[in-house]
């Protein structure tokens, strides 16, 4: 295992060019420390065979401090710097895949070159044990392909929200992206299933439970928990997904199979995640088009990707796109566009907006 950790979550890192090589499933973990938000930096331009990311948000756990309380009552910064950078580097993997998070962890992962052998390229989790769930996913712009026989779920989310589009995959795989209620049919102590009797849950009457603490489609808590009593409300803040291909044909999101409570009260397409939607009209799911052609007229939750706005990759000429959500009844609001790419330390430049050290190249570890 290799381990970094990142002591002040204001000062960006970068790792790159660089050659990592595990002989089962090595470990590279970045985890923040005693601060109330997230570790940020980049990774970029390493070839990594057998070796996976792993990102917490705080090597504590929730028993041990709170700091994961306090990254969970913060806003995640979609668009912004505040998370680990994966882009552009080229990864082999086996089982578990290419990159985990957890403990508040936070990642954007784009522009990779992705070979799997019979295993699902992205992992995210959600509460288990004496954990908060990760809090932000971005996954767009991937090039993934499973050479394995065996068939597994590209991604296989179960917690938190976040974007996915622009990726691109062959090979077999099972289903697309498999977002899941970790606690939904399954116990994890100290708390019990998220069935209405928990008070780590939102419990809305006739939901069983939902919304479940940290559950797909939620992005931050209104206030720090304080230990004992109620826990704070989470804000909701749906799951986007849009133009992912294999072969011309459209994958996107699903729901575990793992119980009716899920399937049917727990994790629902156009309430809790979107998809795409080819025939969008403004009523479900997610639309892509130049912004003239998007409806007028739109119901609350659904979104719209417009391919005509939006500047913010500079390897590509003319506009890269940017999401609006429609806040209310017919209203549409810009609500996302990807930080600039390539991350602004690979021109190296720091979290401070200074030049960084020259860093060393070439390494190998094995």
């Amino acid at each position: 295992m290799i381990s970094l950790q990142a002591i002040n979550p204001s000062k960006g890192f970068r790792i790159d060019h660089n050659y990592f090589e595990g002989t089962s499933n090595r470990e590279m973990v970045v985890s923040g420390y005693n601060y109330p938000l997230p570790p940020s930096g980049l990774f970029d331009h390493n070839t990594l065979e057998l070796t996976r990311f792993v990102i917490y948000g705080t090597a504590y756990m929730f028993n041990e401090a709170n700091w994961q309380h306090q990254i969970w009552a913060s806003d995640p910064d979609f668009g912004g710097p505040q998370a680990i950078y994966i882009e552009d580097n080229t990864i082999t993997a086996n089982h578990p895949g290419t990159i985990d998070a957890n403990y508040g962890g936070r990642f954007v992962y784009r522009f990779n070159n992705v070979r799997l052998n019979g295993t699902y390229a992205i992992e995210f989790h959600g509460v288990q044990g004496h954990n908060r769930a990760g809090q932000r996913w971005e996954i767009y712009g991937n090039n993934i392909t499973n050479t394995g026989a065996q068939t597994f779920t590209t991604a296989f989310l179960r917690g938190a929200t976040g974007y996915y589009f622009n990726n691109t995959r062959s090979g077999l795989f099972s289903t697309g992206v498999v977002l899941k209620v970790e606690r939904s049919s399954e116990t994890k102590d100290p708390f019990g299933q998220c069935n209405g009797t928990w008070l780590i849950d939102g419990n809305t009457p006739g939901f069983e439970g939902w919304p479940c603490r940290d559950q797909i489609g939620r992005s931050r808590d209104s206030n720090v928990y304080s230990g004992t009593g109620n826990w704070p409300a989470q804000a909701s803040t749906p799951a986007y997904s849009w133009n992912n291909s294999q072969g011309g044909v459209q994958y996107g999101f699903s729901s575990y199979n793992g119980s009716p409570r899920e399937q049917f009260l727990q994790n629902l397409q156009n309430r809790d995640w979107y998809n795409f939607n080819a025939l969008f009209n403004g009523t479900t799911g997610v639309g892509v088009g130049a912004i003239a052609a998007r409806p007028a007229t739109c119901t609350a939750g659904v979104a719209y990707w417009a391919t005509d706005e939006g500047e913010w990759n500079s390897r590509n000429t003319g506009a890269d796109g940017q999401l609006y959500k429609c806040t209310s009844a017919n209203t549409w609001t810009l609500y996302y566009k990807p930080y600039p790419y390539p991350h602004p330390l690979q021109a190296g430049i720091n979290g401070g907006g200074q030049p960084s050290p020259l860093a060393p190249a070439n390494l190998k570890f094995k």
